[in-house]
């Protein structure tokens, strides 16, 4: 019909990702083939996993990212329109009007004392929030269960779990290569978009 995915982006090829090993395999032959246009079919985590596979393969600045959301918040299509969903299902597949997006970086170290980094394009954040989207996307039976009766739900004992279980991290943080500073963090964040869950 007119909605369906093919009339808005023509034909298109799609790879079924079941590890974070996969991801690299396929994104890096989709370059090597010359592709610059990716769409992520999940939730923002899959977004999340997208953009940093695509940042760590690849340093071409026109390549571009689009989604399907089929996540419980789906932040990276909001605000939501109307205009922009197939069957209720928000998408953000119009390569033509793509636009420059700037790219949240972090540089840390991990409790090994691995230097690492990892991109995101509309929040990040280290502490309590973390902690309580950690918690909504375990394997936890009650978790599950709830979600199939409300995300809204799910959510909120998320969010109440994180909050009587959580205690500060220390941690040293610097910005923009300032002077590092000791901080006992309960909740960063740091907001690109303010449409989040």
């Amino acid at each position: 019909g007119l909605n369906s995915p093919f009339n808005r982006i023509g034909k298109f090829q799609t790879e079924e990702i079941l590890s974070p090993d996969e991801i690299v395999f396929q994104v890096s032959k989709a370059l090597k083939n010359g592709e610059d246009m990716f769409i992520a079919a999940g939730g923002d985590g899959t977004v999340n996993l997208l953009l940093n596979t695509i940042m760590k393969l690849s340093d071409n600045p026109h390549l571009t990212i689009g989604a399907v959301g089929l996540g419980s918040s789906n932040d990276f299509h909001k605000p939501f329109r109307p205009e922009a969903s197939i069957n209720g299902v928000p998408v953000r597949i119009d390569f033509k009007n793509a636009f420059p997006c700037d790219v949240i970086r972090i540089d840390y170290q991990d409790i090994q004392g691995h230097l690492k980094t990892r991109f995101c394009l509309l929040n990040a954040s280290i502490g309590i929030t973390a902690e309580g989207n950690a918690i909504f996307n375990s394997h936890l039976i009650f978790l599950r269960m709830l979600q199939k009766i409300s995300t809204k739900v799910a959510i909120t004992a998320a969010a109440l779990k994180a909050v009587f279980s959580y205690h500060n991290i220390s941690c040293q943080l610097t910005v923009n290569n300032g002077e590092e500073q000791e901080f006992f963090v309960t909740n960063l964040g740091i907001i690109k978009n303010p449409h989040f869950t």
